[in-house]
């Protein structure tokens, strides 16, 4: 499970949903570079998950794009 926040005009953040990841003890998040999707590293399920930023700030889809069998991941990381 992840946290789901707006974020104010001066940075302050107010929690909007507490969001099921599919993946056990969710570790590595990251926004993919267009900025929809957020990327999540189950470290104790093996598996990479993404999940579409919603329309209403904090807010975040059903996880999908499902990858699995990655030996504990924890970090992502895009490169170039």
């Amino acid at each position: 499970t992840v946290l789901g926040c707006a974020v104010a005009a001066d940075g302050t953040l107010s929690p909007v949903q507490l969001a099921p990841t599919s993946t056990r003890y969710p570790r590595g998040m990251e926004l993919s570079p267009d900025g929809t999707e957020l990327l999540v590293a189950g470290q104790g399920s093996g598996n990479l998950v993404t999940m579409g930023l919603g329309a209403e700030p904090g807010r975040l889809g059903k996880p999908h794009g499902l990858a699995s069998g990655l030996p504990t991941p924890t970090t992502i990381a895009f490169v170039g």
